[in-house]
Formats: C-alpha cells, structure tokens, sequence
C-alpha cells in the first residue's frame, strides 16, 4: 500500500478490537502488535480463517471465527475499534447499525473502501448510523493518479443516535 495519505490508527493500547473480512489476519496480527488486549477476527471463509489460525493468533489475543456479515450481530458496547476491508456490502445500512451498536462511545470505525464509488453511499450512511466521520483519505493510488482505495475513519457519537433496533435489522 501506498504511504500516501496514510493516517495513523487511533491508539489500540489495551483496545478491544473487531476485524471484519479478516482475510488472513494481516489487520488483527497488527492491532496485537500495536497493544490491541483482544481481537476478533470475523471472515466467511474457511479456508482463509485456516491461513489465518497457521499464521498466528497473537499469543492468544485473537479470536478467529467463522461469520456472514450478512447475519452477525455483536455484542452490545463491546468494542474500541471495529476496522474492515470494504469491496461490497449487501446492505450497508445494517453493517453499520450492527457495527454501532458493538462499538462503546467513543469507539472507532476505520474502513479502507475498494472501490472508491463505495464511498458517497457508506459515508451517508454511517453518518446516519451514529457516527461522526473524522477522517477520509486516498489509501492507495492507481497509475493515473486516482484512487484505487480510501480510507474511512468514524467516531461512535451517544447513544441517543443509536436505532431502537441495535443494528439487529429492521
């Protein structure tokens, strides 16, 4: 990835982290790495929460578990951070509903968007998931100078802004 328009990630110092789309657990090894005390590390498939598990589970402070973004739900005001690699979400209002209501005030969301044309939509809607929007950069630039990938970075507001549904679907 491009260094360009990098920003740092809020600090993950005892932090209790969730990883959506995990892949092979690059983000998760990283929050352990930075201080994160748990992560959990969510991915459909299992082939890749198997390359995950072989590549480490840092020390024990990840949790890799097989689930359909489509259907999970968190546990309510759990989280620090809830971070994932966007390429496609089947209804963005959910995702973000259920990622709020997982997140403690305060709590950060940070999405790297593939493609760029993700981005109007999921920004309105978390906006009006609950969140403030703090941060959106070029993660990686393309040959011709566009973006290839950005980076979203969200703050959870009170729970005032929170659905009566807790992101569980309406």
């Amino acid at each position: 990835m491009s260094s360009q328009g990098q920003h740092p990630l809020p600090p993950l110092e005892g932090a209790d982290v969730v990883d959506f789309g995990c892949g092979a657990g690059d983000f998760a090894r990283r929050a352990v790495a930075l201080g994160a005390r748990h992560v959990l590390a969510l991915d459909l498939s299992p082939h890749e929460l198997d390359r995950a598990r072989a590549l480490g589970d840092g020390e024990g402070r990840i949790h890799f578990e097989q689930a359909d973004l489509a259907q999970v739900s968190l546990p309510f005001d759990s989280f620090d951070l809830a971070h994932s690699a966007v390429r496609r979400l089947a209804d963005a209002n959910r995702f973000a509903r259920m990622v709020r209501a997982g997140l403690r005030v305060g709590g950060h969301l940070v999405l790297t968007v593939e493609p760029p044309g993700l981005v109007g939509e999921l920004l309105t809607t978390v906006i009006r998931a609950g969140f403030d929007l703090r941060h959106v950069a070029d993660e990686e630039i393309d040959p011709t100078g566009r973006p290839r990938t950005l980076r979203i970075t969200a703050v959870a507001r009170s729970r005032a802004w929170l659905p009566d549904d807790h992101g569980r679907g309406r």
